[in-house]
């Protein structure tokens, strides 16, 4: 397929239609424009422009529609008049304003979601090694949705709980909206990996699959719950999230005193828990990984040549799978 065909997989004739109907009907009810009409060219080519307009910025908008030689970008100008591009623009809607969910806050582009999440796993989940991260979306507009979080390449904007193969390939996106008004008293980051489980489960046998993410959201007790669900997990995790066996293990403090490479672990017969001295201690948790077989990896250690320091398969395991998010926000 070409670029475009394989677009046309995720973007579907149901997505455009979406588009259509609901800018029109915005344009229509909304704006007193009854002569406003529009169909799914126009609204291909619009995408296109937007999609253009992210890796070939300029100064203004309008500049690519500019007479100027280093301005305007003939492939726009051709594409779609300025001011029908505008006129489109301005109506663009996704859904009616008059019939939102109640209470959802990303009512206004939920049903571009769930068409687009059908469409990431039309085809099944065919990746064995799945990661589970947040996401952003830069927005520096007002919205209530609108979240900073410190340390990220991107701190503000709308916070998405992301499920990735390692190359990058999203197979659900998931829009955090907030404080759960449910009634739930389950954690946080465990409805949101059990979620992932079930896009998972649907579309797949989970025990095909292995799940890793990071200390946000790993604990003993939601490593347990997977094991019995069959789902196979693996994740860095905090000390105080280890039930109880950081206070059996060396401290972070003794670690550092031991030659890099250096590892201990634990294990109940269920949840495998390693601590490893590398650029600096971490520790990682699985319901299915253990430190066999240990590796020999290269480190740069001070004051000597390059070395070999020992590494626990559970780490070997846990880099080879964990990058699928990070992946998808370098790509995008």
């Amino acid at each position: 397929m070409t670029p475009y065909e394989l677009w046309q997989q995720l973007f579907d004739d149901a997505i455009m239609d979406l588009i259509v109907d609901q800018t029109m009907l915005y344009a229509t009810r909304n704006r007193n424009e009854k002569d406003f009409v529009v169909d799914h060219n126009e609204i291909c080519r619009l995408l296109g422009i937007v999609l253009l307009s992210g890796y070939h910025s300029l100064p203004n908008e309008t500049d690519y529609w500019s007479n100027q030689p280093d301005l305007g970008v003939s492939i726009v100008s051709e594409s779609l008049n300025k001011n029908r591009y505008m006129a489109i623009k301005r109506n663009l809607h996704l859904a009616d304003n008059q019939n939102l969910e109640a209470g959802n806050k990303a009512a206004k582009v939920q049903c571009l979601y769930n068409l687009l999440n059908n469409n990431l796993t039309k085809f099944g989940v065919w990746h064995r090694n799945l990661s589970i991260d947040e996401s952003m979306v830069p927005h520096f507009g007002w919205s209530s949705l609108k979240m900073y979080i410190r340390g990220k390449p991107i701190r503000f904007g709308f916070k998405l709980w992301s499920l990735c193969a390692t190359n990058g390939y999203p197979y659900h996106l998931q829009i955090y909206k907030g404080r759960d008004t449910t009634g739930n008293t389950e954690p946080l980051v465990t409805r949101v990996v059990k979620s992932m489980v079930d896009i998972v489960s649907s579309c797949s046998n989970v025990e095909s699959h292995s799940l890793y993410f990071e200390n946000f959201f790993t604990s003993y007790q939601l490593l347990l719950e997977l094991r019995e669900m069959n789902v196979k997990a693996t994740g860095t995790i905090r000390q105080f999230r280890t039930g109880g066996v950081h206070t059996i293990l060396p401290s972070d403090k003794d670690m550092k005193k031991q030659p890099r490479g250096s590892f201990d672990y634990r294990s109940d017969g269920n949840i495998f828990v390693v601590k490893w001295h590398d650029n600096s201690v971490v520790n990682l948790a699985s319901n299915v990984e253990t430190y066999l077989p240990v590796r020999s990896v290269g480190r740069r250690v001070k004051g000597q040549s390059n070395t070999c320091v020992s590494q626990p398969n559970l780490v070997k395991s846990y880099n080879e799978g964990i990058d699928g998010v990070d992946v998808m926000d370098r790509l995008l």
